[in-house]
């Protein structure tokens, strides 16, 4: 059960991480997905302490997504889409969470930078990112962490 828990996880992960590539933007209904999928395998898991524990988590994270998209940090689809995956993550793992995105999404800086300099493309616009990337590869990493635990 938790095997296919994971596939239905890294397939609406990578779907996001792929939407926010080719469009700069992730679906609402795609974060609605991973939020559902997400409290119902903390449900079928840990019963109604699951989705205290999991919903906990996602609460903290939507308050903090939302901060970020105010602040201009993040975009709206990033914003929804980290409290989604929040939800998949028990909240002991929420920092094992947030720290894997801000690693990886340094790494997807770096990348972009170089592809830019390497391509000498020179946008006038702002720099913008598909962080959705960072983010469904943080929530793929700490999942994989927690099938090894």
């Amino acid at each position: 059960m938790q095997y296919a828990a994971l596939i239905i996880f890294a397939v609406l992960a990578l779907t996001g991480a792929w939407t926010d590539i080719a469009r700069r933007t992730i679906p609402n209904v795609l974060s609605l997905l991973m939020l559902i999928g997400g409290l119902a395998w903390a449900v079928i898991g840990g019963g109604w302490s699951g989705l205290l524990d999991h919903g906990g988590h996602f609460l903290i994270a939507l308050v903090a997504g939302m901060a970020l998209f105010a602040i201009r940090a993040w975009g709206g689809g990033d914003a929804k889409f980290y409290p989604a995956v929040a939800a998949w993550v028990p909240l002991d793992h929420g920092v094992m969470l947030t720290v894997a995105i801000a690693i990886l999404g340094g790494v997807l800086v770096g990348v972009y930078v170089l592809m830019r300099r390497l391509t000498k493309h020179r946008a006038d616009g702002p720099l913008t990112l598909p962080y959705g990337v960072a983010i469904a590869a943080g929530g793929l990493f700490v999942q994989g962490q927690m099938l090894l635990a």
